[in-house]
């Protein structure tokens, strides 16, 4: 059964994704007052690095460009207006090791598996899960300017003691969508060499890779797991696991029944997705400005918690497995046409499309009666591994040549023509 999920109510389930205990941990970190008292919390080591080190920051007029410098503070503040939560910086050392605490009883590791740290700044949990000896090699991720200034702290003094097992790596993680959405046949990404080849079906995972995700990074994981046979894709070296922090605005969207979206269905198809634990947003530097309609300690309150964050954790599914003549775009085709529509019956409507379609789904176990409401994703891929096997699906709207690695753009324009006209003919608004 599918689980709606409100911005303002408790996240415990995304489409029937288990939550990782009976109800996700609610991590407080430090429970500071400001973000100066919680940039204080750090060692003082870090938070005079913060006022002193000062950094070119670029002026543009429209006369003229200039640098200017500026402390490193500052420049972390124009960040506010943007509200990028993809380039706050942790700054709560007790988070760290809180959500240290959840990767180590979560994580799937295994002695061969490396860290990889996405997230940058002053590289707190890294400094947690090394301490705990729970990987042997980590690697960090450098993705600006004033990030390497962070991690270089980091290195001369927390990280110290495990400099000659944690490496700088130049990639941005955020930026994985738009390099692969620009060079879809050519982009490589840093994960591809920096990591240990693993079986698909292995226990351990590659690498446990943990930062901040934006929804559009999830949905670029699920592209790249359909990809997972290119050498080009992550997905080419195992099953990685990753640990991530989103927003609850993407958590409802990968669980809105309101708003479809094929990729957030496909993620829950491909991947396990556990929650494991709500993290409170002053953590990070620097905070959202409150809004002007903030005009007590309640409207202030109230503003924050619809701000929490969340850990989740996704690792790829072992058995979720395409049959050899199912294209990726098969499965997208599939999915967009079942899950468009929540009240019609899924069987009758397959068995319109699919010649004697329904009748083996129903040998399979599956009601007549049975609407996309109730019908599960990984039930989804299931009907399609079964329905390929049948004489009329080469003939069906779903049926694809799946040696062919890409659309074309008059390719993608017809098929989403014919699902049109299906839509219109057989699912009556």
């Amino acid at each position: 059964m599918f689980a709606v999920v409100w911005a303002h109510r408790p996240l415990t389930k995304i489409w029937g994704c288990r939550s990782w205990a009976s109800s996700p941990a609610v991590l407080k970190g430090s429970n500071v007052p400001n973000e100066k008292d919680h940039a204080q919390s750090l060692d003082p080591d870090s938070f005079r690095f913060l006022g002193r080190t000062r950094i070119n920051r670029r002026l543009s007029r429209q006369s003229s460009e200039k640098d200017i410098s500026v402390p490193l503070w500052n420049y972390l503040q124009s960040y506010v207006r943007g509200g990028y939560l993809e380039k706050h910086i942790m700054m709560d050392p007790a988070l760290a090791e809180q959500i240290a605490d959840l990767i180590q009883k979560k994580s799937q590791r295994g002695r061969k598996t490396y860290w990889i740290d996405a997230d940058g700044g002053f590289s707190q949990v890294t400094k947690c899960v090394m301490e705990r000896d729970l990987f042997h090699l980590a690697k960090i991720f450098v993705r600006d300017q004033h990030i390497r200034l962070l991690n270089e702290h980091a290195l001369e003094t927390h990280l110290k003691p495990f400099v000659d097992r944690v490496h700088q790596v130049d990639a941005n993680l955020v930026q994985f969508t738009k390099l692969h959405m620009t060079n879809p046949t050519s982009f490589i990404s840093p994960l591809t060499f920096e990591t240990p080849q693993m079986d698909w079906h292995a226990s351990e995972p590659p690498y446990t890779l943990f930062g901040t995700a934006t929804h559009g990074l999830l949905k670029y994981l699920v592209v790249r797991c359909l990809e997972r046979h290119s050498e080009l894709s992550e997905f080419s070296r195992g099953r990685p696991e990753f640990f991530l922090i989103v927003s609850t605005s993407t958590i409802s969207k990968m669980s809105s029944l309101r708003q479809f979206s094929q990729k957030d269905v496909i993620l829950q198809i491909l991947f396990e997705v556990d929650i494991l634990g709500e993290i409170p947003r002053t953590s990070f530097f620097p905070w959202r400005k409150l809004s002007k309609s903030a005009k007590n300690k309640t409207d202030i309150e109230e503003e924050f918690d619809s701000n929490t964050l969340h850990l989740i954790h996704l690792r790829p599914r072992k058995d979720a497995m395409l049959h050899p003549k199912v294209s990726p775009q098969s499965l997208e085709a599939f999915v967009n046409f079942i899950y468009s529509r929540r009240s019609v019956r899924v069987l009758p409507l397959i068995d319109r499309l699919v010649p004697n379609g329904a009748l083996p789904l129903v040998r399979a176990g599956y009601d007549i009666y049975q609407t996309s409401r109730t019908l599960s994703p990984h039930d989804a891929l299931k009907m399609l591994n079964i329905l390929v096997e049948q004489d009329g699906f080469d003939s069906s709207v779903f049926a694809h040549d799946s040696s062919q690695e890409q659309r074309t753009p008059s390719d993608s324009a017809e098929n989403d023509s014919v699902l049109d006209f299906l839509r219109r003919k057989y699912l009556p608004d």
